[in-house]
């Protein structure tokens, strides 16, 4: 998505995940780094001796999708776009389509507390068995109550995510309640930006993966709508019909500064409204 902004004279070199790209950087002479600029996704926290750094760029979401998919727009023409013939009106359509980007980002980030916590011991899964020894990452379908939860576009707490993941992914008692006690101490994070526990919009902003959100919607839209909807259906259709204006977006905005201040244009301002 980021790449339609940059300046065609700018090469860009995908990498392969955060932690990569940060330890490249010590391989890295002066004179390289001078003439480099690197973005990265947040992924839920970024050491602050890299949040610093000119030459850093980091989502303001947990990664550049979830960025795309809450200040771009896309979404709510890609979900207009869906649930628009389920209704007479344009203004209940565009209620209703309201009501469930709040209720998907809602439980993704939701289920992005639950699932950190639990990636942070050590061997529990978070992918599901099936044929052939073989896993595959968890779906909402696969937490028994969702149909519900998506019937009364209701968001569960975390403690009910985790409980869910648990029968889903048999995990034993002990890990049960270490997963809740670490997910726990996540819910009570005082954000940065609000200043306090519990944010429903840093929970978002943390916790909730452009995948699983994706993943997510498409499962809820799937449900509503009646008709079978892919991640990456979903996931395009966003993309697609997301715009930045060169104020919208502090990925570009830093990029900008970062251009300037050595001497490159990063940003091509012919793409942004």
């Amino acid at each position: 998505m980021i790449v339609r902004y940059i300046d065609p004279s700018v090469r860009v070199v995908p990498a392969h995940g955060k932690d990569i790209i940060l330890g490249s950087l010590d391989h890295l002479n002066a004179r390289e780094l001078a003439s480099c600029t690197f973005v990265v996704d947040c992924d839920g926290e970024v050491e602050s001796k890299w949040r610093t750094r000119e030459d850093i760029v980091i989502s303001q979401h947990r990664d550049l999708d979830i960025d795309t998919a809450v200040l771009g727009g896309g979404l709510r023409h890609a979900v207009l776009d869906y649930v628009g013939p389920m209704f007479e009106s344009r203004r209940e359509s565009e209620v209703f389509t309201a009501r469930l980007i709040d209720f998907a980002m809602g439980l993704s980030g939701t289920f992005g507390v639950a699932a950190d916590a639990a990636r942070s011991i050590p061997d529990l899964p978070l992918r599901l068995s099936v044929t052939d020894g073989h896993r595959r990452k968890i779906e909402l379908s696969d937490l028994t109550s969702s149909s519900r939860w998506v019937s009364d576009l209701s968001i569960p707490s975390v403690a009910t995510i985790i409980d869910e993941l648990a029968d889903a992914l048999s995990w034993n008692k002990d890990n049960i309640t270490k997963v809740h006690q670490i997910a726990a101490l996540g819910e009570s994070k005082m954000c940065r930006m609000h200043h306090k526990t519990g944010c429903d919009k840093c929970m978002i902003r943390r916790y909730s993966g452009g995948h699983t959100f994706h993943s997510f919607l498409a499962s809820i839209l799937t449900l509503v709508v009646g008709t079978s909807i892919s991640e990456q259906e979903i996931a395009r259709s966003i993309r697609v019909g997301s715009s930045f204006a060169s104020e919208e977006w502090d990925v570009l905005k830093r990029l900008h500064l970062r251009g300037i201040h050595i001497g490159l244009k990063y940003v091509d301002f012919g793409t942004l409204n």
